[in-house]
């Protein structure tokens, strides 16, 4: 099955399953009303309680995730040191790690990672920008953000919009570091770092090769746009919402009248 067969089949379960739920909160309303009360108010609990829960994994995994990147080692780095004093930035960790790395990682206090192959294979010029851009990150709190919308993501999997809302924000986030860094550097040498370090962004944490051809795009002065949602991801999210408010039109009433 290919897949827009598969969201097709995923629009029409939801779809079936929300006429289910809503014909069955008619039917109960009609017969016990306190029941129908009762399922409602488990849901709008339910609905504020799992919130909550994703908020603190959120806090969690943007934690771990700066623990494990700092389990790798870190390393002195003159380099390093000049520059963040030159840029006025905080101290930056350096990993023992020859893979050109550079990420910002943590929650409420995340630091930022740049691994010593990084630091050899880039020109002072591209370091400063990569410094710049991670920093913006590091000041916006975008790991934590990052974590945040993930598990929303996540917890929200039959509304297709999170996600789609979720990779969006990312890109656009990588886009406004971008900008910080070459109002101090120019875009060359932001383009140029780019290329280098230009692999996959992990989702919990922000690093500086997310996105790069979107990026680089942007750096190159196109007028670029981040897309719409597809007509197919708002019809099953807009399913999927109805299923999520059904127990809370149940709880005040509707449409069985209570």
């Amino acid at each position: 099955m290919t897949a827009p067969h598969r969201r097709l089949l995923r629009v029409a379960i939801a779809g079936c399953a929300l006429v289910v739920v809503i014909a069955l909160c008619t039917r109960i309303g009609g017969i016990r009303p306190a029941l129908v009360a009762r399922a409602g108010l488990l849901g709008l609990i339910g609905s504020v309680v799992i919130p909550l829960a994703m908020v603190g994994r959120g806090f969690a995994r943007a934690w771990l995730a700066r623990r494990r990147i700092a389990e790798i080692g870190a390393v002195p780095s003159d380099t390093l040191d000049e520059l963040t004093r030159l840029l006025g930035i905080p101290s930056v960790v350096c990993l023992d790690s020859r893979s050109p790395v550079a990420v910002c990682a943590g929650a409420w206090w995340p630091v930022v990672f740049v691994s010593r192959g990084l630091v050899g294979s880039l020109t002072r010029d591209e370091l400063a920008a990569v410094l710049l851009h991670e920093h913006a990150h590091r000041r916006r709190r975008d790991p934590l953000r990052r974590a945040l919308r993930h598990q929303w993501a996540r917890a929200m999997f039959f509304i297709p919009l999170a996600a789609w809302w979720d990779e969006r924000a990312r890109t656009s986030e990588e886009i406004a570091a971008d900008a910080v860094a070459v109002r101090r550097c120019g875009p060359r040498p932001v383009a140029r770092a780019l290329l280098i370090a230009g692999g996959g962004s992990p989702g919990l944490v922000a690093a500086f090769g997310g996105s790069p051809t979107v990026r680089i795009r942007k750096l190159a002065g196109d007028s670029v746009s981040l897309g719409v949602p597809s007509l197919l991801t708002c019809l099953q999210s807009a399913a999927g919402a109805g299923l999520l408010l059904t127990p809370l039109l149940c709880f005040a009433g509707f449409p069985s009248g209570l």
